[in-house]
């Protein structure tokens, strides 16, 4: 039995800590030991596998107590005894700032670190560049999500990179055998953290523009975020609180996908979108924007569902018109979406290809 440990932030509220509850699961299943540790508590967060053990900081060393450099170095002291103790054979750590934070508590260790990009790279300040380009280049391997995140890296980091993206779970899969199309679109969704990048505030504008025409449809945004107020106050502009809604935090987002008659991502940019991926699992026709990483590997070329360009408001609101008006080809994106989902993203078809990368690259020297 191989102990494998992971190191995140926290568990709630996000597209990695979902996959990362998942894969660590899958995991136990074929029967690894597997840990995990958890820079903060939270009151709601993901379910982990009972038999996952938790390994969780103690509140001074996550929540903003003390100075920062004493939080860090409190935080390593806590990783590199968490490490001795756990004994592990790979540790993953999911984004940077984790990869960064394990190069000294490792010291003398030699656990082979398997580092994981979960979004496009930037530039978070020179300190944070130089340490995530050593923790990279000390790592055993690069954990990519899509094909397209290898434009990121040079050809070094490449010959170590390795790509399994997300998988669906089979729970959504299977409730997709009870998704209904209905005569017309009229329920639009999107789910995501309310931020910049996820460009919310494109969507609403689009919807805006075709509550003109077709008065009867309404959107419903879910998740949390820093630009919560900001988004409320522009619905609240343009008088459209009546058939636009921020609805927060989902515990549980398959009900109102399973409600819901189209899917919009209107990200400027992703890692891999997991709520896209769940939307398609049901069989929901989607659009989304062209960004970087993942939503053309999702759809394909206007295979699967429609792409639009980034940042484009009339492009988007033509691409709801469309499907609205093209009642079928909706339906045929929806079915096709699901047939590729079922085909090639399912639990356990990703987590035998995660295996067959962590085995290989534990095993390497």
């Amino acid at each position: 039995m191989k102990n494998i440990l992971f190191v995140i932030g926290q568990m709630r509220n996000g597209g990695a800590e979902r996959v990362t509850a998942l894969l660590a699961g899958k995991l136990i299943e074929y029967n690894y030991r597997v840990g995990i540790i958890i820079y903060r508590s939270s009151e709601t967060e993901y379910a982990l596998h009972p038999k996952i053990e938790q390994f969780r900081l103690p509140n001074k060393n996550s929540n903003h107590q003390g100075n920062v450099v004493s939080r860090r170095i409190d935080r390593m002291r806590y990783i590199r005894k968490t490490i001795r103790n756990f004994q592990p054979d790979c540790i993953i750590p999911i984004l940077d700032v984790m990869a960064e934070e394990l190069l000294l508590p490792n010291m003398g260790y030699h656990i082979p670190i398997i580092v994981t990009v979960r979004d496009k790279p930037v530039n978070l300040g020179l300190l944070h560049n130089i340490l995530r380009r050593i923790a990279f280049r000390k790592s055993r391997a690069v954990f990519l999500q899509t094909e397209s995140q290898k434009q990121f890296f040079g050809s070094q980091l490449l010959k170590k990179a390795f790509v399994v993206p997300n998988p669906v779970s089979d729970h959504m899969i299977e409730l997709g055998n009870s998704y209904k199309y209905r005569e017309r679109i009229v329920d639009i969704v999107s789910f995501g953290r309310l931020d910049t990048k996820k460009n919310q505030k494109l969507l609403i504008q689009a919807v805006f523009q075709v509550h003109k025409i077709y008065p009867n449809i309404r959107l419903r945004i879910g998740g949390l975020g820093k630009e919560y107020d900001s988004l409320k106050n522009i619905i609240f502009q343009l008088n459209a609180q009546t058939y636009i809604q921020l609805i927060g935090w989902v515990n549980d987002i398959s009900q109102i996908l399973l409600g819901a008659d189209l899917f919009i991502l209107s990200s400027d940019y992703e890692g891999f979108p997991n709520a896209l991926l769940e939307a398609m699992a049901l069989g929901i026709p989607c659009i989304s924007t062209d960004c970087p990483t993942g939503p053309a590997e999702l759809l394909g070329n206007n295979e699967r569902g429609i792409l639009v360009p980034v940042g484009d408001v009339c492009q988007m609101a033509n691409a709801i018109i469309y499907l609205m008006e093209h009642h079928n080809k909706a339906v045929q994106y929806g079915i096709a979406a699901r047939q590729y989902v079922e085909e090639e993203l399912t639990e356990d078809r990703i987590i035998k290809k995660f295996i067959a990368s962590l085995e290989k690259y534990i095993t390497t020297n």
